[in-house]
């Protein structure tokens, strides 16, 4: 049992620090009305792994906290809870939806639609709240930001989803 749970904890940790890593790659396209945050991608590993549900909310946390200490996160302190929410939520949804789909091809086409909703509608709000020099508007966030995430899960999400897939039905049958 202890192995199980040192397992989980170090797959979440992983996780949460490739998280970190891939939205410092380009800090400038992690946080703003326009955004392209690569790490967003790994919001489909809980079709894979249950763990990675808290490996990516604490990756987003510790990435909106970085970004807030650095100044380089306009939304601040907000985006640490709200930002951090929006994908725990997608998180959540793209393992029930794993869960629940058992059509292969229906679960790859449905899991990224939950970190696409959550963050576009989540994150453009919190824009539209809080930065009172958003000039772009809710609807027009809320298009940038879902596209731009729809960009990232459905192709880097799903390709990385396939990979790890792919990896894992090699070493179950080695």
């Amino acid at each position: 049992m202890k192995n199980k749970a040192a397992s989980k904890i170090t797959v979440s940790a992983i996780i949460a620090a490739l998280y970190v890593a891939l939205t410092f790659i380009f800090p400038v396209l992690s946080f703003g009305p326009i955004q392209l945050r690569l790490s967003e991608a790994l919001c489909l590993l809980p079709l894979c792994f249950p763990p990675a549900v808290l490996g990516v909310t604490l990756g987003c946390l510790i990435s909106n906290l970085i970004g807030f200490l650095t100044m380089a996160n306009p939304l601040g302190a907000v985006d640490c809870i709200f930002g951090t929410l929006a994908t725990f939520l997608a998180a959540v949804a793209t393992y029930y939806i794993g869960k629940k789909a058992k059509n292969k091809t229906l679960r790859l086409v449905l899991a990224p639609l939950a970190p696409v909703v959550f963050n576009a509608v989540i994150i453009a709000l919190e824009m539209a709240i809080f930065l009172s020099g958003n000039s772009y508007g809710f609807f027009a966030t809320m298009l940038y930001i879902g596209v731009s995430e729809a960009l990232v899960c459905y192709v880097g999400g799903i390709g990385l989803v396939k990979g790890v897939e792919k990896f894992l039905n090699k070493k179950d049958a080695a």
